[in-house]
């Protein structure tokens, strides 16, 4: 993962990454965490998460954290879904290939609904 490297300054931690972190550093990366407490439930809004496993970084672990939260919260809503590409699919880090984004595409389009 390339991500430790940069979140050990972000979090003046030499730990991140490393095994056998600090209780003090567990707790300061959980308040810092997007899936740790707080509110998950959107039940009017269409959550959709889109990610590459090829190169992945901490990101795509986190927003896969993050839907299965959603979808507890809502009881495994139909408006909160994760899409999960590879190298098969052409994908590579945060870019999604040309599937990834043909998907990622038609589920904002399909989901863009005009409120006024």
């Amino acid at each position: 993962m390339r991500l430790p490297s940069k979140v050990g300054g972000w979090e003046n931690s030499a730990a991140c990454g490393a095994a056998g972190a600090p209780a003090s550093d567990i707790d300061r990366w959980k308040t810092d965490s997007v899936a740790i407490g707080g509110v998950y439930a959107y039940p009017k809004t269409d959550v959709q998460f889109f990610d590459c496993t090829n190169n992945a970084t901490a990101v795509t672990a986190q927003a896969q954290i993050l839907a299965t939260l959603i979808a507890t919260t809502e009881g495994s809503s139909t408006l909160v879904g994760y899409h999960c590409y590879g190298a098969a699919d052409n994908c590579n880090g945060e870019g999604l290939g040309p599937k990834g984004t043909a998907e990622l595409t038609a589920s904002m389009t399909a989901g863009c609904v005009p409120r006024h």
